[in-house]
């Protein structure tokens, strides 16, 4: 449509246009070119104190996942006020308060929403019986940092719907593996023709993938 035309609109009529014009940008086309409704939303990062925080538009949500602990909290987009509980926090690891006793290096969160669901690939400190990289603690235990694929449920305050380890992984594609600290996840994709996730992951020795059920995390 011509400029001129656009401006000839009604007020509300022009708004509207304009809204769904620009929203066209956020939506990836696959090979085929078709429009994916998987968005894999950009990263903000800050850093105070030496830990690094990620925040993510998803208006009318803000999230914010902190790297090393693997807390992540939602605010509202606009006035920055935490939503669900006073901190905003809608999944804590029980590992958080000991990340700070790892000092590996840790790979930047990833975010997606998939229509009104929210997926998150990241990395959190977990306790293990053995770890070849993990930090021995007093009780015996071993603390080190895994892989994992979280389902979050926005428009249900945050309920965590589902959560997928690199250990649930390890036990799906190996039996020899012992480590599965070694499991990276790489990327989500969603292939609409199954209506089901495609989690990309490297190991060691392999790239790889397997297929998800979004709604409730089945392999």
């Amino acid at each position: 449509m011509p400029r001129n035309k656009i401006d000839e609109l009604p007020p509300l009529t022009r708004r509207d246009f304009l809204l769904a014009l620009s929203s066209l940008v956020f939506f990836p086309l696959n090979a085929q070119g078709e429009t994916s409704p998987l968005l894999s939303l950009e990263a903000r990062r800050e850093s105070f104190n030496y830990q690094d925080s990620f925040f993510y538009n998803d208006a009318p949500f803000l999230w914010r996942i902190e790297k090393t602990t693997g807390v992540i909290s939602v605010f509202d987009f606009s006035s920055q006020k935490p939503l669900v509980s006073d901190k905003g926090v809608v999944y804590q690891p029980s590992t958080a308060h000991y990340a700070n006793l790892l000092h590996d290096s840790v790979e930047s969160p990833r975010l997606y929403r998939l229509y009104d669901r929210i997926y998150v690939i990241h990395q959190e400190p977990i306790f293990s019986s053995f770890s070849r990289n993990g930090v021995s603690l007093e009780d015996g235990r071993f603390l080190e940092r895994s892989t994992f694929l979280i389902c979050v449920e926005p428009q249900a305050e945050g309920r965590i719907a589902w959560k997928l380890s690199a250990r649930d992984v390890l036990s799906r594609v190996s039996q020899t593996k012992k480590n599965d600290s070694a499991i990276r996840f790489q990327s989500l994709n969603y292939l609409s023709e199954k209506r089901t996730l495609q989690l990309h992951y490297s190991t060691h020795d392999e790239n790889s993938s397997l297929f998800i059920d979004p709604s409730v995390g089945q392999l």
